[in-house]
């Protein structure tokens, strides 16, 4: 194997693992504020350093190997491992947000059951798709990133809702500081998923080796099937 795709094929494997312990950060952010665990919190925010620090260092060797101007099929694959990249740490700013609504003198509220499961179901769905689009990109499954979409369109649908409860409940003295960081949890887990469906892209970029939302090759998929009904 040539000496640059064996460093191409470990500078995928430092990304993707970026991206699983970034999965494990979110998990461990969303039980931190949902239950107001303060030292989960803490745990949160001062693993942030370490893990600035190994992206910057994986960072510095993509750069480097795309200065390389090798052959074209590895500068995309660079390319879309460096957004990969900056998607981990833009996922890893979202986990630190909700981790510092820990410990805020915000109370739970068990009065408003409904509002924490619905936060917590769409916090599980941003879990998913960081999930899945990590898995479709390890094994090049453009089906597997269409998936990424379907979580975040159902998640945008839930946060409207989450919108909803929260302001019903901020009219209550005694649950609107709680209301507002649920609110917020709410809209932090959105831009996950919207970070989500960014690297769930890159997928279809390195199969396809162009640029196609998957949103849209997703709907063109749909597409022959609902035609293909049609003349039943």
């Amino acid at each position: 194997m040539p000496k640059f795709t064996e460093t191409v094929e470990e500078l995928e494997r430092e990304a993707l693992g970026e991206l699983q312990a970034v999965v494990r950060q979110l998990d461990r952010a969303v039980e931190a504020v949902t239950r107001q665990n303060a030292a989960l919190g803490a745990d949160v925010i001062a693993a942030q350093n370490d893990a600035e620090q190994r992206y910057r260092r994986v960072q510095e060797h993509l750069l480097a190997a795309l200065a390389s101007h090798r052959a074209a099929a590895d500068l995309q694959m660079l390319a879309s491992l460096l957004h990969v990249l900056r998607g981990v740490r833009r996922i890893r700013a979202q986990c630190e947000n909700m981790a510092k609504l820990v410990g805020t003198g915000i109370p739970p509220a068990p009065e408003a059951p409904v509002l924490l499961e619905l936060v917590e179901g769409a916090a599980a769905l941003s879990i998913s798709g960081v999930w899945l689009a990590r898995a479709a990109f390890a094994s090049r499954d453009v089906e597997l990133a269409h998936e990424v979409v379907r979580l975040d369109t159902e998640l945008t649908r839930r946060s409207g809702v989450i919108f909803r409860r929260a302001l019903e409940l901020s009219h209550a003295a005694v649950v609107r500081d709680w209301a507002t960081a649920m609110l917020l949890v709410g809209s932090y887990a959105e831009r996950v998923s919207d970070t989500a469906v960014d690297i769930a892209e890159q997928t279809v970029i390195v199969v396809n080796g162009l640029f196609r939302e998957v949103a849209d090759s997703d709907a063109g998929a749909r597409e022959p099937a609902a035609a293909s009904r049609g003349t039943n």
